[in-house]
């Protein structure tokens, strides 16, 4: 029961990723980084696609959720950059957190690699740890610039609680995939 709904939850989403992908693409660029947007949500519609077809715990569904997170934080960096050029401290930071990213997709394809038990329990935690890190300090991001955001850009705030509820997820599921690997005390 379970797993139907995950299928077609993600099947659905993938679906509308894509067309509100489609949507943007035909329409001209307004006050947002149009062509990141764009990017955005089509990796968001490959990710559930991947997730859909394959499962979230093949390798080619985890390179895509990191991906997905890069593409959105790359989003969010290009409006921090449009509107605050110069602001370099917080443009690493973004850099940062799309490493971690970058590296939880490196570990994913690491553990294919035929290791043994104890390093792939290793290699899995580290990935769920980078991934918790990650989502949290996406977080932590998406809060800086909700505040940031001017009120008469409405449109960018629900984008941002859409990423924030993304997120929260991706933190509720890295947590309890690590919490389930310690087992009880």
């Amino acid at each position: 029961m379970i797993t139907t709904l995950v299928l077609w939850s993600h099947a659905l989403a993938a679906l509308l990723f894509g067309a509100l992908a489609l949507a943007q693409l035909r329409r001209p660029g307004g006050h947002w980084p149009h062509a990141a947007f764009v990017f955005a949500l089509v990796t968001t519609s490959l990710w559930a696609l991947a997730v859909a077809g394959i499962d979230s715990r093949d390798v080619a569904a985890r390179i895509a959720a990191c991906v997905r997170d890069i593409a959105w934080l790359g989003f969010m960096l290009a409006l921090v950059r449009r509107d605050r050029a110069g602001n370099y401290a917080l443009g690493a930071v973004y850099f940062v957190v799309m490493a971690l990213a970058g590296t939880a997709a490196l570990l994913a394809i690491v553990e294919r690699m035929g290791l043994d038990a104890d390093a792939l329990a290793a290699l899995a935690s580290a990935r769920a740890v980078l991934r918790m890190m990650g989502a949290v300090s996406s977080l932590v991001l998406v809060h800086h610039l909700y505040q940031a955001a001017p009120a008469s850009r409405g449109g960018i705030r629900l984008v941002l609680l859409a990423l924030a509820a993304m997120w929260g997820a991706d933190l509720i599921v890295s947590g309890r995939s690590i919490s389930t690997r310690a087992g009880p005390r």
